[in-house]
């Protein structure tokens, strides 16, 4: 990964407080996971989840309404903002299992690379106000650790790919094609009562629940 998309990971930078819901002063050194004997601390953890929040805020709001955050969407007991962060923690124990197998693909950090991350998020703390990093829970040393991982993630999908046993028989192409279908009738032909359904309604908006 080139130092130009690096630096396009932290584009838009300038973060809008009023979507950083709770407060930014955690202990950045608690563990919040471990992974092969490996600790996640909750800095990244928390960071990842702010910034993905405030990315994420202007599309959530869109279809789930201003309250997006603190809401119950699916009458489950958790809010908006409890199912982000759980998505957050998903993604967050990928980027660690990736970085655990760069070996086994031969996938390096550059020393280039390394000082695009580290420019790249000497800029982030520069281009942010004092509240709005401070919402963010940012340190040079962690917006750099997000930025590792999101470049092992890339370098590694891209090692994966490239791979990957791309010939398909027959069989394995009509058990994919069933998975389609049946995922397509679930959402496009829901049941009363079906839930998580939001995001169904999202990517087929003609459709509507049956009555």
């Amino acid at each position: 990964m080139n130092s130009r998309k690096i630096t396009a990971l932290l584009l838009s930078s300038a973060m809008a407080l009023s979507v950083l819901t709770g407060c930014g002063g955690v202990n950045k050194d608690k563990t919040v996971a471990t992974l092969n004997g490996e600790p996640v601390k909750l800095g990244v953890a928390n960071f990842a989840a702010r910034f993905g929040q405030a990315g994420a805020d202007d599309f959530y709001t869109a279809y789930f309404g201003k309250n997006v955050w603190t809401s119950d969407l699916y009458g489950n007991g958790t809010t908006g903002q409890d199912n982000f962060k759980d998505s957050v923690m998903d993604s967050l124990e990928d980027m660690y299992v990736l970085q655990l197998h760069m070996d086994e693909y031969n996938v390096s950090i550059t020393d280039d690379e390394k000082a695009a991350i580290t420019a790249a998020a000497a800029q982030f703390m520069e281009d942010n106000s004092k509240d709005a990093i401070n919402a963010l829970g940012a340190t040079q040393e962690i917006v750099e650790e997000y930025l590792t991982l999101e470049t092992i993630q890339s370098k590694m999908k891209a090692a994966i790919v490239a791979g990957a046993d791309t010939n398909v028989t027959d069989e394995e192409a009509k058990k994919v094609k069933e998975q389609i279908l049946a995922f397509r009738e679930a959402h496009m032909e829901p049941k009363e009562g079906a839930k998580p359904w939001d995001m169904a309604l999202i990517a087929y908006p003609g459709k509507k629940t049956e009555k």
